[in-house]
């Protein structure tokens, strides 16, 4: 035995859970790719729009690892102390327990976020406003109510702990 657990696939094809469903999120615009649901817990999947100006705030995943591929744009992401220059194309692991952000230095990006366990796309999901289409919002479709998401957070092993 290698002390690794047993390989145990999941058998059914992987496919969007709501295909033309996607919500906003503090200017961000989220989409659900691949869920937990689908995985049997071992991962989930979103893609996220982003606006500079509008990122989330730093924070700490108590029970996902959170893999972070750029589609497009360039980003600055910060884990722990350390700062790193992204550009598409590349991906930074964001490990759980550590503190994290990321700052926009295009005007937009596209990114996937790949979640190991499965878990915190939930929160995508709860704490969004649906969207009106699959698109970054204008400003007046979103109404942040702050603390709700902090509280909401919380719930799915999420610590905010400061600006971008």
């Amino acid at each position: 035995m290698s002390g690794r657990p047993e390989h145990n696939p999941v058998h059914q094809p992987l496919r969007q859970v709501h295909p033309s469903v996607a919500g906003w999120l503090l200017g961000s615009c989220a989409r659900i790719v691949v869920s937990g649901a689908q995985t049997g817990g071992r991962f989930a999947l979103v893609q996220t729009s982003e606006r500079r100006g509008q990122e989330p705030p730093r924070h700490v995943h108590e029970h996902e690892d959170e893999l972070l591929y750029v589609l497009e744009g360039q980003l600055e992401v910060v884990v722990g102390e350390a700062r790193q220059a992204v550009a598409a194309g590349a991906a930074v692991l964001l490990p759980r327990g550590i503190e994290h952000s990321f700052v926009l230095r295009s005007n937009e990006a596209a990114l996937l976020l790949l979640l190991l366990p499965a878990g915190l796309e939930d929160y995508f999901h709860a704490a969004s406003q649906w969207a009106i289409e699959a698109e970054l919002p204008t400003g007046e479709e979103i109404s942040p109510q702050v603390e709700r998401l902090i509280t909401l957070a919380a719930r799915y092993g999420v610590t905010i702990t400061g600006p971008p």
